[in-house]
């Protein structure tokens, strides 16, 4: 009987030894999951910051294309005009 005790003992030690290991790699598990959460929060933070200036930034170059496509409606007839009168002027001669 005392030597199943001692065995049973002896096996507890060493299941309670498992755990404790068990346990220290569970700590160094959840400290690197919130490691990897800051990190991914940073991450986070910087793709929305980038995602602002690349819409800011596609926002200008709709803008600036829509003013050049303006002018160039604008320049084209302009040049139509002048080379009509041009033609009118130098065929009236």
């Amino acid at each position: 009987m005392t030597d199943i005790i001692a065995e049973q003992d002896s096996k507890l030690s060493l299941i309670s030894s498992y755990v404790s290991q068990l346990k220290n790699s569970a700590v160094v598990i959840g400290d690197t999951l919130d490691d990897h959460n800051t990190e991914l929060d940073n991450l986070k933070d910087d793709m929305d910051n980038t995602t602002e200036r690349l819409n800011n930034t596609t926002n200008k170059i709709a803008k600036l294309n829509r003013a050049t496509s303006s002018n160039f409606c604008l320049i084209t007839t302009l040049l139509i005009v002048i080379n009509v009168a041009l033609c009118i002027i130098y065929f009236s001669i």
